[in-house]
């Protein structure tokens, strides 16, 4: 198994994920590939990735989600500026594997969110409840070189099936793997502290 696999897995344990992490990947030069079946929206294909394990490597052609295009950077806008977008060229983009990844996506309840937050020294949440999982977890992470939260959109939870319950944070691939020695330091903290509110009682 790969270390960003064990890593994955540590992660998972430690804050009780249900789905797998799942990598984004952007990329610059054509791919060979086939292409997937029927055009979905983003979120369709990530949300197939959680359920059917599978993976992905799509282009702009493969996307029936305008907004989609413009934020994972598979085209420029016109008329009017839209942000979160990626603002270089992409060719591809792949979905799935964790290794070299650019944002790796964790799909959380509102406790989860609660430690991962803590572990990470806090969290600041950009969304506006459009262009969710493409522009608010993976464009704007991309861009920005932190991680964000999303509530995801109407089309995520309608069109991909997302649960009302179910918020989408993405990390930079970079933080993800420091991760272990944070969870590693607070579970000491968490020691520590119940060593001295057990010391406490005694005296009571």
């Amino acid at each position: 198994m790969a270390e960003i696999e064990r890593i994955a897995e540590t992660i998972r344990t430690y804050l009780g994920m249900e789905f797998p992490l799942v990598g984004i990947k952007l990329l610059t030069e054509e791919v060979n590939r086939d292409h997937p079946p029927g055009g979905r929206t983003f979120c369709q294909f990530v949300r197939a990735v959680l359920e059917e394990g599978r993976e992905f490597i799509i282009t702009g052609d493969d996307l029936s989600c305008p907004s989609a295009e413009l934020a994972l950077g598979f085209r420029e806008p016109r008329y009017v500026d839209v942000e979160p977008r990626i603002k270089r060229p992409v060719k591809a983009v792949r979905i799935g594997p964790l290794q070299e990844a650019d944002v790796v996506l964790f799909f959380l309840n509102p406790h989860q969110v609660m430690v991962l937050a803590v572990l990470l020294g806090g969290i600041t949440a950009e969304f506006r409840g459009d262009m969710a999982l493409c522009g608010e977890a993976v464009a704007q992470v991309v861009s920005t070189g932190r991680p964000n939260i999303s509530f995801l959109c109407q089309g995520a939870r309608e069109l991909a099936g997302f649960q009302r319950d179910e918020i989408i944070v993405g990390l930079p691939y970079e933080m993800v793997l420091r991760l272990p020695e944070r969870m590693s330091k607070f579970a000491s903290l968490k020691s520590a502290l119940r060593g001295g509110m057990a010391q406490i009682l005694r005296r009571l």
